[in-house]
């Protein structure tokens, strides 16, 4: 048999036993703290040796876990048990009433159903922000470069090139652009969030994060929006700008 000693605090008087190891489960990082389960019968003694009878909040109560089929409502579904069990949640003093805790775990699953609409509201517009900004940025520059070569393309419809052929030639070269500068743009994407956040965060509040995981979706989604947005400039954007330019005779 296997003896560990611990100290602990009992109503205020600090005590050390020893105690003979039963069993023993594996620490979750994760959880900001662990117990020991002991005999009733023990817990009892050591009361009796240290003249108290455990007055703190949690001596003496019984503790039951729950696992519900739905993180949702978790508090809600406890109190209708309880009331359908004839139990209330309310004065702790009472024969009927019970105390109920949600596990921090499904902290952000309780976050659902608590959204009111201004926050889906500010949700919204603030990924319409983000979306918009984006194409924005693109878009401008687009604009700036079509601009800055007013004369190349005045010069190819001057030795008989189409508007259309010109257009194609303004998508291919966007998309030339495109196929380097989303890998680039992903890449160090990749090394911010993943690589360098995780240690200016460290830095900042003593935390050390073994593990980040970065999903594959967020890459993918990011590739196709910004290779969505060059297709829609190309055919929107060039595909007006060029047209005008050939139709006045711009050079």
């Amino acid at each position: 048999m296997k003896e560990f000693t611990m100290t602990f605090d009992v109503d205020g008087t600090e005590t050390t036993e020893t105690f003979i190891l039963g069993g023993w489960w594996e620490y979750d990082a994760a959880i900001t703290a662990s117990h020991v389960l002991l005999p009733r019968s023990r817990a009892e003694n050591i009361f009796t040796v240290l003249d108290t009878q455990g007055l703190d909040s949690m001596t003496g109560t019984w503790n039951m876990d729950i696992m519900l089929d739905s993180s949702r409502n978790i508090e809600g579904d406890l109190i209708t048990i309880l009331e359908n069990h004839g139990y209330h949640v309310g004065n702790q003093t009472a024969d009927t009433s019970v105390a109920i805790g949600v596990n921090w775990g499904y902290t952000g699953a309780q976050l659902s159903n608590s959204i009111d609409p201004m926050m889906i509201i500010a949700i919204a517009i603030l990924l319409l922000l983000i979306i918009l900004t984006g194409y924005l940025v693109i878009y401008n520059v687009f604009q700036i470069s079509v601009t800055g070569d007013i004369r190349f393309y005045g010069l190819l419809k001057t030795i008989g090139t189409t508007g259309r052929q010109i257009s194609l030639i303004i998508r291919i070269q966007a998309l030339t652009l495109s196929l380097v500068g989303i890998p680039l743009g992903l890449i160090a994407g990749y090394l911010i969030g993943v690589r360098i956040t995780p240690v200016i965060l460290a830095q900042l509040n003593g935390v050390q994060i073994e593990t980040v995981s970065a999903s594959p979706m967020i890459f993918i989604v990011s590739a196709v929006f910004s290779l969505e947005t060059v297709r829609a400039d190309s055919y929107w954007l060039l595909w007006s700008f060029v047209s005008y330019m050939c139709a006045t005779d711009h050079i």
